[in-house]
């Protein structure tokens, strides 16, 4: 007997129930010239490479050369960490990122007490000097582009350290920093335990990023992380409006630091989320561009058009991820992506389908680099630049998005800026209410995701695929090199470096970026220089409250 078929109707009959983009923009059912009118073009839009940007930073964009294709990597230890990443080279990807795993991002070494059962579950642990090492070993420094997405303690020191002992010019090192103090960070930790540590935090990330700024001319030292922003709740205006309220806190104390605006905007990049609705999404890069411009020229006075540009490396969303039919997230990431090219990135990481469930596996993961290698080679939308351009609907989503991003930006000003308003809750309070809002839409059904609230069954099994195994014993090698470590380094040398760093975070006049490295080389864990920068500021020296200084 033939299977009844009942839903022929519903399917045949299914049609359109939005009326409003996923930032609740409020769409006609068709755009014409009298929704929006032909704009002042050299004002509102303006070539590609001319101010504004809304076109584009560069007049000849991905003809000139793509977009660094990147995958993140964040694994049971460095070694195996760094052979993933070995395996992207060959793979085709043509720029490197990082990720550190939970204790690392949050300043304890992967020996603490409360640090069991989370060691490079969900990216690399990285705590000594030797970890960075092996991190990068076998990877030319000098040619790769690398992404080092963790704590500004151990980040940017010892990849600088170990460039050195390999002779490699600092000149010559090309890549990103992402470990900034704000809301970024306080997605990694327990908002009482991060918020007291950022007086403590910003001093470190800054005293980084102007020692890049003076002596790692292709570094960008600074990258503001617009993902948290949507991650944690937010939707497109916010995501540029937060992460801009950001950069201008980091870039006024820079300022008082003695840089010019000349020096810093050029090198200043930002992080940001691609998700599903893709015209907003490509509208959201062209109203960052144009937001971005003029914040540097009408707040910094920056006389150079090219100042304005924006430079950011794009993720695809995670939370568009499912658990459920997995294998549709391999359509969510190729949508998403053709959004994030199409709106000019200039740096790309495709997430891999498994993620709803676990740790990519490589084969998911190359996957996803062949999503980002077919858009650039046979998809054709690499052919013009800002191929929407002129579109009424794009102009007017554009306008939008940069109305909403400019109001949300004033009402942070309000709140005494980016710093004052994350740590009194407002930021967060925000985002916890937009979160809020989207999961109803989703439980009543209001927003559709295939195969979770519509297109799905109960008798439905799922689609099995293949999870991430973590190689057996890799995590206890990582802590045997730990506690080799720990066993084998000059004690006295240890706490005579930590003691000087210790001194040297007590005076506000200090860099302490090469005093971290002279730590890190004597053998100090990130975590034991947490630990002391903590106390000089008045702090315990475990953010957890369970152990002691071990010296």
């Amino acid at each position: 007997m033939g299977q009844k078929i009942d839903k022929i109707d519903e399917a045949y009959f299914a049609r359109t129930e939005g009326n409003t983009t996923l930032s609740g923009i409020p769409l006609k059912k068709v755009y014409t010239p009298e929704n929006a009118p032909p704009p002042d073009y050299n004002q509102k839009l303006g070539d590609p490479g001319s101010y504004p940007y809304t076109r584009g930073v560069y007049a000849d964009m991905f003809q000139g050369r793509y977009w660094s294709k990147r995958e993140i990597c964040g694994y049971a230890s460095p070694e195996a960490t760094n052979l993933r990443l070995k395996a992207l080279v060959q793979e085709g990807a043509s720029a490197l990122n990082a990720i550190g795993d939970f204790p690392t991002n949050v300043c304890i070494d992967s020996d603490h007490p409360l640090a069991e059962g989370v060691v490079g579950a969900q990216g690399v642990p990285v705590c000594s000097y030797r970890d960075m090492e092996a991190l990068t070993e076998g990877i030319p420094m000098d040619k790769v582009s690398f992404m080092l997405t963790f704590n500004a303690v151990i980040s940017l020191p010892a990849y600088v350290g170990v460039a050195r002992q390999k002779g490699i010019p600092l000149e010559s090192l090309r890549g990103t920093s992402i470990n900034t103090p704000g809301l970024a960070g306080c997605v990694y930790g327990p908002r009482a335990l991060y918020y007291q540590e950022i007086p403590w935090r910003l001093r470190l990330y800054m005293d980084h990023n102007e020692y890049a700024y003076r002596n790692l001319p292709l570094w960008n030292p600074i990258n503001v992380n617009g993902y948290a922003t949507r991650e944690s709740g937010g939707d497109a205006a916010h995501e540029i409006a937060i992460s801009f309220t950001e950069a201008q806190a980091y870039i006024d104390i820079l300022l008082e630091r003695g840089l010019s605006i000349e020096q810093i905007a050029p090198r200043f990049s930002f992080t940001y989320s691609c998700g599903m609705d893709f015209f907003e999404e490509i509208a959201k890069f062209r109203a960052a561009r144009r937001v971005w411009a003029g914040i540097i020229r009408e707040k910094y006075g920056a006389e150079d058009p090219r100042l304005g540009r924006l430079k950011y490396h794009t993720n695809t969303a995670g939370e568009s991820l499912q658990h459920q039919q997995p294998l549709n997230n391999v359509v969510r990431v190729a949508v998403e992506a053709l959004a994030a090219v199409i709106g000019g990135t200039q740096s790309l990481q495709t997430c891999s389908y498994d993620e709803g469930i676990d740790i990519p596996t490589a084969e998911a993961q190359r996957l996803a680099l062949r999503t980002q290698q077919i858009i650039a080679h046979e998809s054709g939308v690499t052919n013009v630049v800002d191929p929407l351009g002129g579109s009424y609907y794009i102009e007017e989503l554009t306008d939008k998005l940069e109305e909403k991003a400019r109001e949300i930006i004033k009402q942070v000003e309000e709140q005494d800026g980016q710093l004052k308003a994350m740590c009194s809750g407002w930021i967060e309070d925000r985002l916890r209410q937009l979160s809020f809002q989207q999961q109803q839409k989703v439980e009543n059904g209001e927003r559709v995701i295939v195969g979770v609230n519509a297109y799905n069954d109960e008798s439905d099994e799922g689609q099995p695929v293949e999870s991430f195994q973590l190689p057996e014993g890799e995590v206890e090698r990582h802590l045997d090199n730990l506690r080799e470590l720990r066993s084998s380094r000059h004690s006295e040398s240890v706490k005579r470096e930590l003691n000087k760093l210790g001194e040297a975070a007590s005076r506000e006049d200090v860099n302490l970026t090469e005093q971290v490295l002279s730590a890190l080389q004597a053998g100090a864990t990130s975590g034991e220089i947490a630990g002391f920068i903590r106390m000089a500021y008045g702090y315990p020296y475990d953010i957890m409250h369970t152990i002691d200084c071990p010296f």
